[in-house]
């Protein structure tokens, strides 16, 4: 009697106990499940193009000119809008992570994002109705005609970042993964602006040239929150999207200088130097989403591809350029692109 009812307990205790291969998260193997300890390690390729709406140095079909008062001119012909030409550029990330303690549900990663652009055009295809945008004051009270401008824009982008996530299983076909990061991003850009122009004073016709440059220097940190999702139809391949969203607290410095020039006089002469630094509060939004392969090996190991689709804003403020009269013009920026990842789990 005693020998079937010990039977019996043992089979319940069989059935009830926990089971680890439940709680492995299904982004790794069951081989994996039996280490309480791995390391990641990750490059990716990042192909990307950023774009912002505030770089417009000029327009024509306006009817209006620059000079001190302007002056009114006959339009002949529909206007249009005139701002660099952007493209997309190549850039990296790379990154070192830890998974660790219950069925390595946490994960602490770390990530550094280099990013390099350089936005320009030159336009001399304009109506006699051109007007220079923000970045240029004419010293002539007489109406100027423009022969050509040109603008163009480097953009230094270093994002590193420190994240804590937690992934759980929802159902066997669905994986979450919150997180919350510290974040920081460091931006130098500069701009070289030239407009090339005909006063016509009561002396003569006169060619003259007005340079702009402006530099902007920006450091910021803050909290970021995010949430990955992993669907997983077939045991190899996973479609992945992910949302975050960032609160960075800046310091901006902006600097420009202006000069005017007279090539046929030989004078050249400064008309505006500025300085401005700045405090901001600034907001951050991305968004991922791409198809994952992933292989185990049978010694545990596990390496991911994972070609996703990147779209980030960044809130207006964290570039921004002293206009013609000093006063910040700030550049909301946005950056979109490609990210190829491939990832080594040890």
């Amino acid at each position: 009697m005693k020998r079937p009812l010990l039977l019996a307990l043992i089979s319940l205790s069989t059935l009830f106990a926990d089971n680890p291969q439940d709680h492995c998260p299904p982004v790794t193997c069951p081989t994996t499940c039996e280490k309480s300890f791995t390391t990641i390690m990750y490059g990716e390729f990042l192909y990307w193009k950023y774009t912002s709406p505030a770089l417009q140095f000029g327009r024509d079909g306006v009817g209006l000119t620059n000079a001190a008062p302007q002056i009114e001119v006959p339009v002949t012909g529909t206007g249009r809008s005139f701002e660099p030409e952007y493209q997309y550029k190549p850039g990296f990330r790379v990154g070192l992570a830890f998974t660790f303690g219950p069925s390595r549900a946490f994960d602490c990663n770390m990530k550094y994002t280099w990013y390099y652009t350089n936005p320009h055009r030159s336009v001399s295809d304009f109506k006699t109705s051109f007007l220079p945008l923000n970045w240029l004051t004419a010293t002539s009270v007489t109406a100027p005609t423009y022969h050509s401008a040109s603008f163009a824009m480097g953009l230094h982008y270093h994002y590193p970042e420190v994240q804590l996530g937690y992934t759980f299983k929802v159902n066997p076909y669905l994986t979450l993964r919150p997180f919350m990061a510290l974040s920081s991003v460091i931006i130098d850009s500069e701009i070289d602006v030239v407009y090339n122009y005909t006063t016509t004073p009561a002396a003569g016709s006169v060619s003259e040239s007005a340079h702009t440059r402006g530099e902007c220097s920006s450091w910021s940190i803050g909290p970021k929150i995010g949430l990955d999702f992993i669907a997983r139809p077939v045991k190899y391949f996973s479609f992945y999207c992910g949302i975050n969203l960032t609160q960075l607290a800046s310091q901006i410095t902006m600097e420009t200088e202006e000069t005017q020039s007279r090539p046929a006089l030989g004078t050249s002469f400064v008309i505006q130097k500025g300085k401005v630094s700045q405090i901001r509060s600034i907001p951050l939004f991305g968004f991922e989403i791409g198809p994952v392969w992933d292989h185990w090996f049978d010694n545990g190991y596990h390496f991911q591809l994972r070609p996703v689709w990147q779209l980030s804003t960044l809130g207006g403020g964290q570039i921004s350029f002293l206009n013609n009269n000093n006063v910040p013009v700030t550049v909301a920026a946005e950056f979109r692109g490609l990210n190829v990842r491939a990832l080594f789990e040890f």
